[in-house]
């Protein structure tokens, strides 16, 4: 006499893993997309909790933000390459700042290294030329990436 096996039926297909429609299938999709949402800002924000660089010294940092408001839309926002209309200015001596912002020449001697003279006075930076200068002294010092 034959022992007696149990039929299981049809082979069936293993279940494949859960896909994001899965999970959002039921009574709690509002707090289950909710938590999807809030998982993704986290991963978003992650970079922000990186360590800042060193804080700039305060004149070099008015010193930029005069650069980016008056100077970088011509020059380059990174003053060591050429801009549009500017050429790169990073390291620039006081005395050539000076004469071009404030009379729109240069200091006896100097070279240009352009022959356009598109350059408008910027007689308001006056009070921040040693500023704007030491800006880009530092930014010369630093390695470029």
């Amino acid at each position: 006499m034959a022992a007696h096996m149990p039929s299981s039926g049809p082979l069936k297909a293993p279940r494949a893993l859960p896909t994001l429609g899965h999970f959002l299938r039921g009574r709690d999709v509002r707090l289950k997309t909710a938590a999807l949402w809030l998982i993704g800002l986290v991963m978003l924000g992650l970079p922000a909790c990186s360590k800042p660089g060193p804080a700039l010294p305060p004149q070099v940092a008015s010193g930029r933000q005069i650069f980016m408001a008056n100077c970088a839309s011509c020059h380059n926002a990174n003053p060591s390459l050429d801009g549009t209309v500017g050429p790169a200015i990073a390291g620039s001596p006081r005395a050539l700042v000076e004469a071009r912002v404030l009379r729109q020449s240069y200091p006896p001697g100097y070279h240009p290294k352009r022959t356009t003279h598109l350059m408008r006075k910027l007689p308001w930076l006056a009070p921040k030329i040693d500023d704007l200068t030491a800006f880009l002294a530092y930014y010369k010092a630093q390695p470029q990436k």
